[in-house]
């Protein structure tokens, strides 16, 4: 791999200060936003043989890192944050959004003293605290060691809901804006690397500028779960040239065709795949599949 900086103006000066080439991780939606990676943070499968992989290894200097990126920038309006993580000890943040200062934060905190989920948003600036969920007063409250645990905020028409595995556990208002200058977005550690995730991996790390329903919210939960199984397979097998698509009505797969071959999806989930180019067109029926 090779970079280069350069100037093609003929009869000018420039000058380039300040170069810095890190590490990044893609951001797998349209708006290709990635993370930049500080440290050393462990990129590893979710589970024996399974194709989607967590991060762990979190401290103050290894973590997850978007600069300011405005899609992120919600304002008033609703929005949904969510991922999946597992906690197996201690403390610390799955992720933290605000700007250098704390303002606008919305972050989802893991309390080691009872393995209590904190769901944490600002209404604006530190000093207007909106409240944070967590008390322990349900066992929906509480993370499990050692299991994959989907979580969830969700701002609907100006209160937050927390959600674990699909089920909501806790509400309170927020109506402040969550759009600071400057703000980042931080995985693994809050947004001034204090309290790191010390003992958990995170995955599927995901945000969107309208509130998820409650059924899309168990949909994801009931269809993602799979892919934390193992050997489960969640990717196109070797090319991901997409020449054709088919739903099947009958089985509920969906049938995706590229240059290598033809793949079923049940949910998010890959359930088989066969080898050979597929052309333009993909039809399914019933179990029956056609291809030209």
């Amino acid at each position: 791999i090779q970079i280069g900086l350069y100037a093609t103006t003929n009869n000018a000066t420039a000058s380039i200060d300040n170069v810095s080439v890190r590490l990044a991780e893609k951001d797998r939606s349209f708006r290709d936003q990635g993370l930049q990676v500080f440290g050393t943070v462990n990129k590893t499968a979710v589970a024996t043989g399974a194709d989607l992989v967590g991060y762990s290894n979190f401290s103050a200097s290894n973590y997850l890192r978007q600069p300011y990126n405005t899609y992120l920038n919600f304002g008033t309006g609703d929005f949904t944050y969510h991922g999946w993580i597992k906690w197996n000890n201690g403390t610390g943040y799955l992720f933290d959004r605000a700007d250098s200062a704390g303002n606008g934060r919305v972050s989802i905190y893991v309390n080691s003293g009872a393995g209590v989920i904190t769901w944490y948003t600002e209404n604006g600036n530190i000093s207007s605290n909106s409240g944070a969920f967590g008390s322990g007063s349900s066992s929906q409250d509480h993370a499990v060691k050692d299991k994959w645990m989907h979580l969830a905020i969700v701002r609907r028409n100006g209160k937050i809901y927390g959600y674990k595995n699909g089920h909501v556990t806790g509400s309170f208002s927020d109506t402040g804006s969550k759009s600071n200058a400057g703000s980042t977005l931080t995985i693994g550690a809050r947004y001034n690397l204090q309290n790191p995730l010390s003992g958990g991996s995170v995955a599927l790390i995901r945000a969107s500028a309208d509130a998820a329903t409650p059924a899309q919210l168990q949909k994801i939960y009931h269809e993602e779960k799979e892919l934390f199984l193992p050997n489960s397979k969640a990717t196109l097998y070797d090319s991901d040239d997409c020449e054709a698509v088919a739903y099947d009505r009958g089985t509920g797969l969906v049938h995706v065709g590229t240059i290598d071959g033809k793949h079923a999806f049940k949910g998010c989930r890959r359930v088989s795949y066969t080898s050979g180019t597929i052309g333009h067109k993909l039809s399914a029926s019933n179990g029956l599949i056609a291809e030209e």
